[in-house]
């Protein structure tokens, strides 16, 4: 099947509309649940005012708003990748104050290697999150996009 037919097939099938989330001010609606933006974390409540969670990114809001509406939801895991992203973040904080600073170049590309390692990090963690996000049929269409994307450019 070519990459037609896969989007005419996809184009055709009729998409949940709690897929896409609504803003209004700081709020973000998404079906029952809205994320509430405080000051240094994102609050996920229920329509009835019931707190589900508190992160620390907007990625894990959202996916801990989709997993909700399961019947047994993986919490867990999405705070365990909440806090990966959070560490890795302050760690770039970290290393690009540190470059700032410092003279000696041998250490510069360690900070640099540092920085890179933690970026593709925060990427990985925000992959695994979207797992959470996306329905699985949107995910594997995403999957094989990239994959198709990587193997185009890897022949490029």
């Amino acid at each position: 099947m070519n990459i037609v037919q896969q989007l005419e097939k996809f184009l055709e099938t009729p998409l949940n509309p709690e897929l896409f989330p609504v803003k209004k001010g700081n709020r973000l609606l998404i079906g029952n649940f809205e994320i509430v933006e405080a000051k240094s974390s994102y609050l996920v409540k229920h329509k009835d005012s019931s707190v589900i969670g508190r992160t620390q990114n907007l990625v894990s809001a959202v996916a801990l708003a989709r997993e909700a509406k399961h019947k047994q939801p993986c919490f867990a895991e999405i705070h365990r990748l909440d806090k990966k992203i959070h560490k890795q973040r302050q760690d770039m904080l970290f290393y690009k104050n540190s470059l700032k600073t410092i003279d000696d170049c041998e250490r510069r590309q360690i900070l640099h290697i540092k920085l890179q390692n933690a970026s593709e990090k925060i990427a990985e963690c925000k992959k695994k999150l979207e797992t959470y996000i996306f329905p699985r049929r949107i995910n594997k269409f995403i999957t094989n996009k990239r994959e198709e994307l990587d193997e185009h450019k890897r022949y490029c």
